[in-house]
């Protein structure tokens, strides 16, 4: 891996460099914790509302860190404020990977008003009843998503029969779920859109 310090000088080369806006970006891995401040002058500069496609797959969370040059208790930026932050420097968003990080609720609740194409949350720690915060009906995301990964969260029957509401859907994962068999079928074949369906080690409940 990368020294800190290289990872900041990159960034920051990269964040006053000329050229094109970004239409993708992938920083899988990223310790968060240090370089938070960094991407997102990045994405301001450089992304803006040209970046369709971020990619944060095993990245460190953000319990607390600073935004700015000096600390200061209005500028803290903890974990709830990630997915905020990230969506207001990149207006654009269409396709976003945010597996394997925590995501309180009102990281959800931000995630539901964007109108993106494609979301994995492969892996994510999610509290229970959280998936219909992230899907409820009427929700920019609930209209607009295609692909959706919730795999390997450990999804009650519950939260995962809330993904099977999206008829537009084209690619689904619920790896690791619990799901009631009667209730599944019945949904599942309102999806008429669906192509990939992954249900790798999930459960399948007696009605």
């Amino acid at each position: 891996a990368a020294a800190p310090a290289s990872v900041s000088r990159a960034l920051a080369s990269f964040e006053q460099s000329d050229g094109h806006d970004l239409a993708s970006l992938a920083v899988r891995g990223l310790n968060l914790r240090r370089f938070m401040t960094s991407l997102l002058a990045v994405l301001k500069r450089r992304g803006g509302g040209g970046l369709c496609s971020l990619d944060l797959a095993g990245c460190l969370a953000v319990p607390t860190m600073v935004v700015g040059s000096r600390p200061a208790p209005a500028c803290l930026f903890s974990q709830h404020r990630l997915v905020p932050a990230l969506l207001g420097a990149c207006p654009g968003l269409r396709a976003l990977d945010l597996s394997g990080l925590h995501l309180p609720p009102e990281a959800l609740q931000s995630l539901s008003r964007a109108p993106m194409s494609a979301l994995r949350l492969h892996g994510c720690t999610l509290e229970r009843g959280s998936v219909l915060t992230l899907l409820r009906p009427g929700s920019a995301l609930a209209a607009s998503l295609t692909f959706l990964d919730l795999g390997g969260c450990s999804l009650s029957a519950s939260d995962a029969e809330e993904a099977l509401e999206l008829v537009q859907l084209r690619s689904l994962c619920l790896s690791d779920a619990r799901l009631c068999a009667r209730a599944f079928g019945r949904r599942l074949a309102r999806l008429s859109r669906l192509r990939e369906l992954d249900l790798s080690e999930t459960e399948l409940l007696p009605s």
